[in-house]
């Protein structure tokens, strides 16, 4: 079993492709530990551990996960762990990334607003302490001059506390298709698709009083 992997542990494994560490109780991984120029590590598999990502790489106000190095992942799976924060480098670094598995880790927001995940991952957050899917804004990235066209990506969020309130007005919206035009397309078009159990729980709850209560203050910009 091991705890840690130091600085360099990678430096000379240009050829390695596939790293399957799950399940050995590992509770740290060195922002150094790979290579930028050297890493060809395509399917990194570190579930089942203890990891948290405390310690990240921060380049221009950017903060990056400690397998940013590795460039070519087609495959994270980070499923059973203790990590907060989706990366920057998981949603725009990795242009060839398909599958995130951060099922059973301890993420409370998701931000969906910012186009990420260009490359249509399917991103696994079920099971984590998720209260708050931000979508807000989303169609201000849409409307940029030269902005690659969006891509389809799956989102799967099964098994989170997703709050009824204004926090989620405009997710809930969206599964109502009743966003502003430009967000409404990407529904009808499925550019990226929410698929979740959950959506029995978000129908019923904009039709509760409770929600209609705050309706005026959820488009008044308290949000």
């Amino acid at each position: 079993m091991l705890y840690l992997f130091n600085r360099g542990v990678f430096w000379k494994t240009a050829k390695l492709e596939t790293l399957n560490m799950a399940n050995n109780g590992l509770m740290h991984l060195d922002k150094r530990a790979f290579q930028r120029d050297t890493c060809k590590i395509r399917t990194i598999d570190l579930s089942d551990n203890l990891l948290t990502f405390p310690n990240t790489i921060v380049d221009d106000n950017l903060s990056n996960s400690p397998v940013s190095s590795c460039r070519e992942l087609t495959d994270i799976d980070l499923y059973n762990n203790s990590i907060s924060t989706i990366f920057f480098d998981w949603k725009f670094t990795f242009t060839s990334l398909k599958t995130l598995n951060l099922r059973k880790n301890r993420i409370t927001v998701l931000d969906l607003a910012d186009n990420g995940f260009g490359s249509g991952a399917e991103i696994d957050v079920q099971n984590n302490n998720i209260s708050e899917v931000v979508l807000r804004g989303l169609d201000d990235f849409l409307n940029v001059d030269g902005l690659s066209p969006p891509v389809k990506i799956k989102v799967l969020l099964d098994g989170n506390p997703i709050s009824c309130d204004c926090h989620n007005y405009h997710l809930l919206r969206y599964f109502e298709r009743k966003l502003d035009p430009k967000v409404s397309e990407l529904h009808t078009s499925a550019v990226i698709r929410v698929h979740s159990k959950a959506t029995r729980t978000f129908m019923p709850c904009i039709r509760t009083l409770n929600f209609v209560s705050h309706l005026r203050r959820c488009t008044t910009g308290s949000i």
